[in-house]
């Protein structure tokens, strides 16, 4: 079956036929599912998030009509599936997302209080602009360990790598991440 465009996918969804659903998964389907199944680490979950992201995307096109139909599915999915791990979470069955964040934690600024959530705003700028400084493999180590939360031995099996090897491209992009933030002005 030939794929459809976004341009062609988003019409569908702002006529309302259900083969924006169909067309979409199609396209995005098994990206969405890595992505959600690598959060949540339960066939279950991920099945019934994935269908939530669906449901998500039908209610909120129309009105918004995304320029990326990729990224907004995936932000939907990956948010889905952060917060169902942070209601595990408070339920003491999972802690992957504290140990991904006590990595990061020396290179980010705290936003415990509304003061401070301007200048995390601006350090997600900063961080995005840093991303694209990055030589491919690294930014692509970095995302799927701290956007997609990636196991060190699923990103190293799957891009032909040591562990030892992503651990430490790892620990240079933190440390990288850290002084351009602090080049910047950013507060750590």
């Amino acid at each position: 079956m030939v794929q459809t465009d976004d341009t062609r996918i988003i019409e569908l969804f702002f006529s309302r036929s259900e083969d924006a659903i169909l067309e979409l998964d199609i396209k995005y389907g098994r990206l969405l599912r890595r992505i959600i199944g690598g959060i949540v680490d339960s066939t279950q979950d991920t099945d019934e998030l994935l269908d939530d992201t669906y449901m998500k995307l039908w209610s909120s096109i129309p009105p918004e009509r995304p320029r990326e139909l990729c990224a907004y599915a995936l932000r939907i999915a990956r948010n889905s599936a952060v917060n169902r791990l942070r209601d595990r979470q408070r339920k003491c069955r999972d802690a992957r997302c504290t140990v991904l964040l006590s990595e990061l934690e020396a290179c980010l600024p705290s936003a415990h209080d509304p003061e401070t959530e301007l200048e995390a705003r601006e350090a997600a700028r900063s961080i995005d602009r840093w991303l694209e400084t990055l030589a491919r493999r690294e930014r692509i180590i970095f995302m799927r360990r701290y956007y997609a939360m990636d196991g060190i031995a699923a990103i190293a099996r799957d891009l032909g790598m040591g562990r030892n090897a992503v651990s430490v491209s790892l620990s240079r992009s933190r440390a990288k991440l850290r002084q351009h933030l602090l080049s910047e002005g950013i507060t750590i």
